[in-house]
């Protein structure tokens, strides 16, 4: 498989947060992009209440999503985004989203490495890049309701 160049994942990169956001827009819900390169999440969702959730937007066309869970989140207490969009790109170009908690993703990446998810701290985290497949995401595909409901 030819090698993906930097920009090719900056496009890929923006195409999942931007179709992501719109998937947002389309549900009525106040939501914006963050902009940079250090920012902490990719999208805030703002609601009536003042209250604001974010999220964590990671697209790919393979079956495999990098999602650097344990390297970045390794901490419950820590600053981590309150969802997790992530969109598969399929080979006729449609983009299939799939909304988890990040509990419920920290349950699949313990799995994953053989734990449970209370299992981790800044020296225990597991070798390599966490990572999630499709198939273990797919039963998420389309669950809105989970930010719409947080209303």
């Amino acid at each position: 498989m030819p090698k993906t160049s930097q920009a090719e994942k900056a496009y890929l990169s923006r195409a999942g947060e931007f179709g992501t956001l719109s998937e947002l827009l389309k549900r009525n819900l106040d939501a914006r992009i963050t902009i940079g390169n250090t920012k902490a999440m990719d999208i805030q969702v703002m609601y009536p209440d003042g209250n604001w959730k974010s999220i964590e937007v990671k697209t790919s066309r393979n079956k495999r999503f990098v999602t650097n869970y344990w390297q970045k989140y390794y901490d419950p207490n820590k600053v981590h985004p309150d969802y997790w969009v992530i969109v598969y790109i399929d080979k006729d170009e449609a983009s299939h989203y799939h909304i988890l908690t990040h509990a419920e993703l920290g349950v699949i990446q313990a799995k994953r490495a053989g734990r449970s998810p209370e299992d981790y701290s800044k020296d225990d985290c597991p070798k390599g890049v966490d990572n999630v497949e499709l198939k273990h995401i797919a039963i998420f595909e389309n669950m809105w309701e989970k930010i719409v409901e947080s209303k």
